[in-house]
């Protein structure tokens, strides 16, 4: 049969998808959204101070500090005591902790690291669990002090735990009912 042709089917392999260049302002675009939502992350877990650190609205600033110079040099300490309580601090260079030169319990408990808000007493910034009876030493921040601030060190109770809990492990008092805490500046 001349003429005719046989019906014959070309099947053609199937095509890759194909993929889209992504141009340069899209990478940008998507740089600069997961930056600010990591910027939003940060400021959420580390600069939310009111809620992470808490604040301390019953610590009133009225206690009252001595000042003394521990040495020959012009370093002045603030020493702070009621009974067997006590905390000494120097004015200090700002930075991700604080020097406690010394500080006495009757009782195991905290030396909170607060930062001045507004006038008085603020967020706590960090925290650190001392025994009973005297010793020094160095409290990490959760956020630094910086220079020019003024900061207070707050003797806490302690509830048993050794978990610092500023709604649990309350100031410890004078004999007229002022949180014993000193007074230091960050320079």
């Amino acid at each position: 049969m001349e003429g005719e042709h046989e019906n014959v089917q070309f099947v053609m392999p199937p095509t890759p998808p194909v993929r889209k260049k992504t141009s340069w302002p899209t990478i940008v675009l998507i740089a600069i959204v997961a930056f600010v939502v990591g910027l939003g992350i940060s400021w959420y877990v580390f600069g939310r101070s009111d809620e992470m650190a808490g604040e301390v609205p019953e610590i009133s600033s009225t206690a009252t500090s001595t000042y003394i110079k521990t040495d020959g040099s012009n370093q002045i300490s603030a020493v702070a005591s009621s009974g067997g309580n006590t905390i000494v601090v120097d004015n200090q260079s700002a930075g991700d902790s604080v020097v406690i030169q010394s500080v006495s319990f009757e009782n195991p408990g905290w030396v909170a690291i607060h930062e001045e808000r507004d006038g008085v007493v603020g967020n706590t910034l960090g925290a650190g669990w001392f025994p009973a009876g005297t010793s020094s030493g160095v409290i990490e921040l959760l956020r630094g002090t910086v220079s020019g601030g003024t900061y207070y060190a707050v003797l806490h109770g302690d509830n048993g735990d050794k978990l610092y809990n500023y709604t649990t492990d309350k100031p410890i008092t004078d004999a007229s009912g002022s949180a014993i805490m000193t007074k230091f500046v960050a320079q």
